[in-house]
């Protein structure tokens, strides 16, 4: 602190205003002026005392005014809204403001002899270290960036500012918090990354045009598209190829004089003659006097879009060349499937031909045994008296009887291979009947029982004979896997059934221990079989499943019960 140096001048004036205040005192208590040498000396001392007095009241006010500007630097000190830290040359901190104890999360009594490195990240601690040592060595001011830990916050990012004292053995330190600062930096940056990379990505680049200086600035995938780059309006209309150059050069004037946007498509000559299309827009930038200072928008490479649009517009053509002549296609191909499904249906019919024959065999055996009996008695009752008329027709009675259950027989089988026309409503307990008509004495004669059980009486719109066959193949493969595995007790039960949604459900049930889970999902497949080649064609369950629900709208499915398969036909 500079020392207060009295001049002359300021004594002289000091003793001049002793003397007033003296002779004004002796005035006010009418005392005697000094006339002798002692009431001098005794005079020139009192002015001192007063002298004295009054310096000590100047003292007194400067020490007054010191303690006031002490108190107002060290609150400005404190309450400062940058952070200040006085370090020593080890790092070790010895005065510290709130804002800086704020941004080193700690309070300023317990910052107090912490080393300042403790505060910091510790991958920016040798930062630290080299910029104290610098600024002890250059006794400059040095500036650097630092992360600070803030006391188990998130990272605050400050810039540091410091310079050695004056005695070489301490130095101030001021940190200013630019955290929200260098993170909308790194956002700002990563935007622009971004758009760096969108514009990479859709082939979009952005270009900016000076209209008074004539120079063009665009991003880095402006001149990637265009294959160099230039900075001048002809610059580029020698990239334009020479066909679209006038549109493109009229569509920029209207932008110019018009104000209209700019939106043009054209196509570039890459310097290597690669040529590309290019889709266009921009907007003039007038400024206060409304004068056009530039032109601003982007440039996208379409031309694989262009591509696609021209081989869609070819596809096009050729699918409105389909559309024409669809629709009899699709008849013609609708047609040969039915006419493939009734030959896979006729092929199946001829299969289950030879069993329906070995069932009429088993039907016909007891009425052929019953008529050949009754014909071989009529020899040897002709000459008894037991022989007559009534016996004759008794006997005639018998044997008609036995004929037209032969009849009935031939009929069922003549209409069960009939094939279907159109879709009518049938009864399907009376389908149901008329198809184990035809193989219950053979089952019968395998001692395989089959159980009928009926809840109401559905009705089905649909195709009866084919209903049957379908009826014919599952029952078919439960009678060959009953006699496959040997069952003792050989079961089939037939269930019929309405559902909840008014349609008819027949579920088909054997007890031959159900379908292997290996093959479970292919048994529908077409030509799947697992019998030998000379006992299966594997197309059964395959059309029975084509019929069911490409035919009459219906499900058919498989799964396993508790000792056996159970097929589920829903129409």
């Amino acid at each position: 602190m500079k020392k207060n140096i009295t001049t002359p001048a300021e004594t002289a004036k000091k003793s001049y205003k002793a003397e007033e205040r003296l002779w004004d005192e002796r005035v006010e208590k009418d005392l005697a002026l000094p006339e002798t040498e002692a009431q001098r000396l005794l005079h020139e001392l009192q002015v001192h005392q007063i002298e004295l007095e009054m310096q000590n009241d100047e003292l007194r006010r400067a020490k007054d005014d010191l303690e006031a500007a002490v108190a107002k630097s060290t609150q400005l000190y404190d309450f400062a809204p940058i952070g200040y830290v006085t370090l020593d040359r080890g790092g070790i901190i010895r005065c510290v403001n709130f804002t800086g104890a704020g941004l080193l999360g700690s309070e300023r009594s317990q910052l107090i002899g912490q080393h300042i490195g403790q505060f910091v990240a510790f991958t920016d601690r040798p930062i630290v270290t080299i910029f104290l040592n610098s600024v002890f060595m250059e006794q400059v001011k040095e500036t650097c960036e630092v992360t600070l830990l803030s006391g188990g916050k998130l990272p605050l990012i400050v810039q540091v500012q410091a310079i050695a004292i004056s005695s070489g053995q301490d130095c101030n330190f001021s940190l200013i918090d630019i955290t929200e600062r260098k993170l909308a930096e790194n956002k700002l940056r990563n935007n622009e990354q971004q758009l760096i990379d969108a514009q990479c990505l859709v082939h979009l680049g952005s270009w900016q045009w000076d209209s008074i200086t004539d120079t063009i600035t665009g991003s880095d995938e402006f001149y990637r598209i265009f294959g160099c780059n230039f900075d001048s309006y002809n610059d580029f209309l020698e990239r334009v190829h020479p066909d679209d150059r006038d549109s493109v050069n009229k569509a920029v004037q209207v932008t110019l004089t018009e104000r209209q946007p700019y939106n043009v498509y054209y196509r570039i000559v890459q310097p290597d003659g690669t040529i590309r299309h290019i889709h266009a827009q921009g907007l003039a930038i007038t400024d206060e006097s409304q004068k056009v200072v530039r032109m601003i928008g982007t440039a996208h490479d379409v031309t694989e879009r262009k591509v696609l649009e021209d081989e869609l517009s070819a596809y096009r053509l050729k699918l409105e060349e389909l559309n024409s002549t669809l629709e009899s296609q699709i008849e013609h191909a609708l047609s040969e499937l039915r006419q493939k499904d009734q030959m896979l249906i006729l092929q199946d019919r001829f299969v289950a031909m030879g069993e329906m024959i070995n069932n009429i065999a088993h039907q016909w055996r007891q009425p052929l045994n019953s008529l050949g009996l009754t014909i071989q008695e009529l020899p040897y009752i002709y000459d008894t008296a037991e022989f007559g008329k009534e016996y004759l027709e008794n006997k005639s009675a018998f044997a008609m009887e036995q004929i037209c259950h032969m009849s009935e027989t031939i009929e069922v089988f003549r209409n069960f291979f009939k094939p279907d026309k159109t879709k009518v409503t049938f009864d399907v307990i009376q389908v149901i009947r008329r198809t184990l008509s035809l193989i219950e004495e053979n089952f019968y004669d395998l001692n395989i029982k089959i159980s009928l059980h009926s809840e109401g009486d559905p009705q089905v719109n649909g195709y009866p004979n084919e209903f049957a066959q379908v009826l014919l193949n599952i029952l078919t493969n439960a009678r060959d896997a009953l006699l496959e595995n040997t069952i003792v007790n050989a079961m089939i039960s037939i269930k019929v059934t309405i559902s909840e949604e008014n349609t008819s459900v027949v579920t088909i049930t054997d007890n031959a221990g159900g379908i292997n889970d290996e093959i479970l999902s292919r048994i529908f497949d077409p030509f799947f079989t697992t019998k030998e080649p000379d006992k299966g064609t594997g197309i059964g369950l395959f059309m029975s499943k084509t019929i069911i629900e490409k035919h009459m709208g219906g499900r058919l499915t498989v799964r396993n019960s508790f000792d056996g398969a159970e097929f589920r036909i829903e129409v």
